[in-house]
């Protein structure tokens, strides 16, 4: 999913030449235009707060289901596949 296609409320909404009918078309091609994630994301930190913050910014943004967060040395992490 794209970020903004959930927070549409935008200052140049209000500007006097805004076309509203040009906006809703382009959203509605933007949203015909998302596709499901192919791989996985993962993230990972040893520290628990960064990954707290991490995750809180994710459901934000509505992400919070489609990123796995593992409390882990970065470094030391295998792929989840090859290639």
């Amino acid at each position: 999913s794209a970020p903004q296609l959930g927070n549409l409320n935008f200052g140049f909404q209000r500007w006097p030449d805004f076309e509203a009918g040009l906006w809703d078309r382009l959203v509605g091609e933007a949203r015909e235009r998302v596709h499901p994630l192919r791989q996985p994301i993962r993230g990972a930190d040893r520290d628990g707060r960064a990954l707290r913050s991490a995750a809180q910014n994710l459901r934000r943004c509505g992400f919070g289901a489609e990123v796995q967060l593992d409390r882990a040395d970065f470094f030391r992490q295998q792929p989840p596949f090859d290639g």
